[in-house]
């Protein structure tokens, strides 16, 4: 599972005026997925982020969501701690309340 996901682009694009960022996740090499939403961080602080995703391209993907809980990481400025919870479809073959980890997005 690791090496289906190392080394994918991440599109960031800041949306004027507000503490947001949207977003297109590239997933699933074999399955060529994507995921876009967006996230919005903390005002005050700019160390904690959330927000959404949903599939909108990849075989058997497209339609499923999402939220994403982001940190920065004060000791590398370059990296994003992501965690992820799949929400939809409540299928069990998804199994949503155990469908959650984590990631580091990383600027290169």
């Amino acid at each position: 599972m690791k090496s289906e996901n190392e080394n994918l682009d991440i599109y960031l694009t800041h949306v004027q005026g507000t503490h947001s960022l949207k977003f297109i996740a590239n997933y699933w090499k074999s399955a060529n997925a994507k995921v876009e939403g967006t996230i919005e961080f903390n005002e005050k602080s700019g160390i904690a982020a959330s927000g959404r995703y949903r599939y909108t391209v990849g075989a058997g993907y497209v339609g499923q969501s999402g939220t994403y809980k982001i940190y920065r990481l004060e000791e590398d400025k370059t990296k994003l701690l992501v965690q992820y919870h799949h929400l939809f479809p409540r299928k069990l073959e998804y199994n949503p309340d155990k469908n959650r980890g984590w990631e580091v997005w990383q600027k290169q």
